[in-house]
């Protein structure tokens, strides 16, 4: 049995450092009609290093992080 890639949930990766903006968006993901599997990092580095350690299919990246 073959699982359809739209039955998993899509694995989001956001690279946000203000609090505020990363409860917003995960509110407003929280209205996707798809299953989403949300982590956050901070930094862009600590975003890089995960990228390397497991796969994602989408990064949403504040452009204003201190360390980009």
């Amino acid at each position: 049995m073959s699982i359809n890639a739209s039955d998993r949930p899509l694995a989001v990766l956001l690279i946000e450092d203000d609090a505020a903006d990363a409860v917003l968006v995960r509110e407003m993901l929280a209205d996707v009609n798809r299953p989403i599997t949300l982590t956050t990092v901070q930094r862009l580095g600590e975003g890089l290093l995960l990228l390397g350690e497991q796969p994602c299919d989408v990064v949403l990246l504040d452009l204003g992080l201190p360390d980009s």
